[in-house]
C-alpha cells in the first residue's frame, strides 16, 4: 500500500501482526484527527523512533529473535516451531513485570546465553524444567516469607487446615 502523496510504502499482509498493528495505529491517529494521507508518515516516524529500544517488550523480543536467528544460522533445525512466537511474546510481555516465569527449556536456555544474559533486564526470575529444584526452592522461599496472618486468611478462604 502506498500512502497517497507520501512516497511511503507499507506492506500490509492481511492477518499478520504488523498489519494489525498498522491498522490499529491508523485508527488511533484517525481518532486524534490526523489526516489519512499523513498517517503512514506518522506511523513510520513512530516505528523508527530511537526510544523504541527502551520499551522492554521490544528489547526482549528483539534479543530473543536474534538469538533464535543465531541458532538457525549455526544449523539448529528444531528451534523454530509453532509455539516459538507465543513463547517470545509471553516472555517479552510479562518478564518485565512479574516476579517469576516458568517457561520452556528452549527459551530459558536462550535467556542464559550472551548477550541476552548480560544485556536484558527484567523483573522475573526465570524457571524451566531444566531447573526444577530452583523453582521448588523459590516456592519454599515464598512460603517461608509468608506472614502468619496471610496464612490464616488463606486457610479461612480456601478451607485449608
Amino acid at each position: 500500500m502506498i500512502g497517497p502523496g507520501t512516497g511511503v510504502r507499507v506492506y500490509l499482509a492481511c492477518g499478520r501482526p504488523i498489519y494489525r498493528e498498522y491498522r490499529e495505529l491508523c485508527r488511533l491517529l484517525e481518532d486524534r484527527g490526523i489526516d489519512e494521507n499523513q498517517q503512514p508518515i506518522e506511523i513510520m516516524k513512530f516505528w523508527h523512533w530511537e526510544r523504541q529500544q527502551e520499551i522492554p517488550h521490544q528489547r526482549i523480543s528483539s534479543y530473543l529473535f536474534a538469538a533464535v536467528a543465531r541458532r538457525v544460522v549455526m544449523g539448529e533445525k528444531k528451534i523454530v516451531d509453532r509455539g516459538l512466537i507465543n513463547d517470545v511474546r509471553t516472555i517479552s510481555t510479562y518478564a518485565p513485570y512479574v516476579d517469576a516465569l516458568f517457561i520452556d527449556k528452549r527459551c530459558a536456555a536462550l535467556l542464559k546465553e550472551e548477550p541476552l544474559r548480560a544485556e536484558l533486564e527484567y523483573k522475573a526470575r526465570i524457571f524451566s524444567l531444566n531447573n526444577p529444584d530452583e523453582f521448588l526452592g523459590y516456592l519454599q522461599e515464598i512460603e517461608s516469607q509468608t506472614p502468619d496472618e496471610v496464612r490464616e486468611y488463606a486457610a479461612m478462604i480456601y478451607g485449608i487446615d
